[in-house]
C-alpha cells in the first residue's frame, strides 16, 4: 500500500514538473548560450503539419532522431547541441506525428507515422550516410520507416525499444520496489 501512495505521488509529481517540449524560442536560446546553431522548421504532409529541428553541416553524414512516446524532439538535445558529434554529423531529431509540435494530440499508428515522415526524411538525404536512431517507441518506427523504404537509412540504433512484444520478458512480480537513493 505505501509503495502504491509513493508511486502515485511521485506521478502526480512528474505530470506537473515535467515537459515533454520546449518552445521554439527557448529551444533557439538554449542552442545559441551553447554558441551552437540550431534550424527549427516546419514540414507539411498532405494536411499535417510535422515540426522538426536540424544541427550541424548539411554537407555530414546525419543522425535522424526519433523519440519515444510521450516526447519530442528535445528528449536529444544534449546530443544535438555536442561538440564532438557537431564536428562529425548533421543531427535532425522529428516531432513525431501526434507529438511535440507536430500536430499534439493528433497521434497515429506507426504505419501512418512512417508515411508521413517518409517524405520528410527523404528531403534531408544529401548523399551522405544517414543513421536512423530510436529511442521507445520511436526505435519500432525507426524500424517500421526502414521496412517501408529499404536503404532510406545506412543503419539505425534501437535504444530502450520494443519491437517484438513476444519477446519481452514477462512482468512475474508481485512487489514493487522504488528506490530513491
Amino acid at each position: 500500500m505505501i509503495c502504491l501512495a509513493i508511486l502515485a505521488g511521485w506521478l502526480i509529481m512528474s505530470q506537473s514538473c515535467m515537459k515533454f517540449r520546449i518552445s521554439d524560442s527557448e529551444a533557439k536560446q538554449l542552442f545559441a548560450d551553447s554558441g551552437v546553431t540550431i534550424t527549427i522548421a516546419d514540414f507539411k504532409v498532405n494536411n499535417f503539419t510535422l515540426h522538426y529541428a536540424k544541427t550541424g553541416s548539411d554537407t555530414l553524414p546525419t543522425l535522424l532522431f526519433l523519440h519515444g512516446s510521450p516526447g519530442a524532439w528535445n528528449a536529444f538535445e544534449r546530443y544535438m547541441r555536442d561538440k564532438e558529434l557537431l564536428s562529425k554529423y548533421r543531427m535532425i531529431s522529428i516531432d513525431r506525428p501526434g507529438f511535440g509540435y507536430s500536430q499534439f494530440g493528433e497521434a497515429v499508428n506507426l504505419e501512418a507515422q512512417a508515411a508521413m515522415l517518409t517524405p520528410l526524411i527523404q528531403s534531408f538525404q544529401n548523399e551522405q550516410p544517414m543513421y536512423g536512431i530510436g529511442h521507445s517507441l520511436g526505435g519500432p518506427l525507426v524500424a517500421k520507416l526502414e521496412m517501408n523504404t529499404p536503404g532510406l537509412f545506412s543503419g539505425i540504433v534501437l535504444l530502450a525499444a520494443s519491437v517484438d512484444p513476444a519477446e519481452e520478458k514477462k512482468n512475474t512480480g508481485d512487489m514493487c520496489w522504488i528506490n530513491f537513493r
